[in-house]
């Protein structure tokens, strides 16, 4: 919307050039034809200068591409643009539509234009490109990647309070959906997605109400950047549009709803009798840091769960609760639960320890003396749990996502994944998004609320015939 453009922070552009396939040829001879170039991947968050021939003057220009081919991108003077291209080999060409900025047009006076781009492309590296638009107006491009684009996305990063630079703030839930309102009384609702956990991109949708001809629905891409200091993920940088309008701004994350990064994570498995039963590891690459030989008479933890600074283990067929440190190769048992656990899981919120049978019967576990006392509430059989930083229960199993009312155990919504290939045993939300943990194999998997899409990331390198519980601090 046009109070949006108007206060646009040079952070974002996006130039998208898609892939398509090459083909090979052979002349029938002796002679042997080399195969074709690999089409160039130009997924990427690009940077650079665009030199207008016509007028004669160059300006910056920044932006996000998708290896799809969707594009977004703006420039220094605020014209943006929504282009669509396609890749052959190395090199791409294409359409673009593009929004002079507020106040401004073009040199034949209007406001839009379309226009055409063919270039050059080293994927991970630098674009070269010549242009022109229907106003008469050509020039150059020079583009070259930034990797920020490398960084993963989650909806944890995007959960909070976000604020543009007039101070109206903008309200993004754990499961990606979005609420504002602005000085104007214009209003907006709508939902941030992951494309891809991978990369740094996340796709928009927000509907605009109360806001006399700006009202409407806008699509659209952002990406998250640093506001202080390196990998702060304290920024917010998007761009929208719809048939009549372009939107873009930046937002600054409120303090209070900044997520400091998840340093460890802790597993527990079962490993040989006397041998490791309990690992810390880095949360990115799955390597052990640090490991807890195994004093159990059977089958280690069935769960693991972090309560107010402390890590605890409940015994897999058995009844006892154990404070666990892996830094000082300590367990202390607590006590007994009085509930015999088989395959439980342990669940925290509120400095609160609860554990969840095999039957979905709940109950609070008492941190000072490990007794168990029965809540009379049951959540759904087969599934794991783990509560998010709004206090909100999360649970998958199967082939669904649940989101229960722990006040009574009641599903209030559930999502089906579609096809699962992994046994989940446990999950936490860290810093990256709601984690799980494959028993079979230890993968460690990110999970998408809103989509259901499970994404391997990592791989916990530890001596585990299979995988029980994770836990993050």
């Amino acid at each position: 919307m046009k109070k949006i453009v108007g206060s646009i922070a040079l952070t974002l552009a996006l130039l998208a050039i898609s892939a398509c396939g090459g083909g090979s040829s052979d002349s029938g001879g002796s002679v042997t034809q080399p195969p074709p170039a690999a089409d160039q991947d130009p997924g990427g968050i690009w940077f650079g200068t665009v030199f207008n021939s016509t007028l004669g003057q160059s300006w910056e220009i920044i932006g996000i591409t998708l290896s799809s081919g969707e594009s977004r991108y703006i420039d220094s003077r605020g014209t943006q643009y929504i282009s669509s291209h396609t890749v052959d080999g190395n090199t791409f060409s294409g359409t673009s539509f593009a929004v002079a900025a507020l106040g401004t047009t073009f040199i034949d006076g209007s406001t839009t234009t379309t226009g055409s781009t063919s270039g050059t492309i080293v994927e991970r590296s630098r674009v070269s490109a010549t242009y022109s638009v229907g106003t008469g107006e050509q020039g150059t491009i020079e583009l070259f990647y930034d990797s920020t684009y490398e960084r993963s996305s989650s909806l944890a990063k995007m959960s909070g309070t976000w604020t543009d630079p007039q101070r109206n703030t903008f309200t993004v839930e754990a499961n990606g959906s979005i609420f504002g309102q602005d000085g104007f009384g214009c209003v907006y609702t709508g939902n941030v997605s992951i494309i891809d956990p991978l990369y740094n991109v996340y796709r928009l949708t927000i509907n605009v109400t109360n806001c006399a001809d700006i009202n409407g629905t806008y699509t659209g891409l952002g990406t998250i950047g640093d506001r202080v200091a390196a990998n702060d993920d304290q920024l917010f940088i998007f761009q929208v549009s719809n048939d009549l309008w372009a939107l873009t701004s930046t937002l600054e994350k409120d303090s209070v709803s900044v997520v400091e990064p998840t340093n460890v994570l802790y597993v527990s498995g079962q490993g040989p009798l006397g041998g490791v039963d309990t690992v810390s590891v880095d949360p990115q690459t799955g390597v052990v840091i640090d490991g807890l030989s195994s004093n159990l008479p059977c089958c280690g933890f069935s769960d693991i769960e972090y309560v107010d600074g402390t890590l605890y283990g409940i015994e897999d067929y058995g009844s006892s609760l154990y404070q666990i440190d892996i830094a000082q190769g300590t367990r202390i048992r607590v006590g007994g639960t009085g509930a015999i656990c088989v395959d439980c899981d342990l669940i925290s919120h509120d400095g609160r320890l609860y554990q969840v049978d095999v039957t979905g019967d709940v109950y609070q576990i008492n941190l000072s003396s490990g007794l168990a006392s029965p809540l009379n509430r049951r959540l759904p059989v087969g599934a794991v749990y783990a509560f998010d930083d709004s206090g909100v229960l999360w649970g998958i199993g199967g082939r669904w996502i649940y989101q229960i009312d722990f006040s009574t155990g009641a599903i209030v919504e559930e999502r089906f994944v579609g096809s699962n290939p992994y046994l989940i045993d446990g999950v936490t939300f860290t810093s990256e998004g709601f984690i799980g943990i494959d028993r079979a194999g230890g993968a460690l998997l990110l999970i998408d609320l809103a989509s259901g899409q499970i994404t391997p990331f990592a791989v916990v390198q530890a001596p585990f015939s299979f995988f029980k519980g994770i836990a993050s601090e």
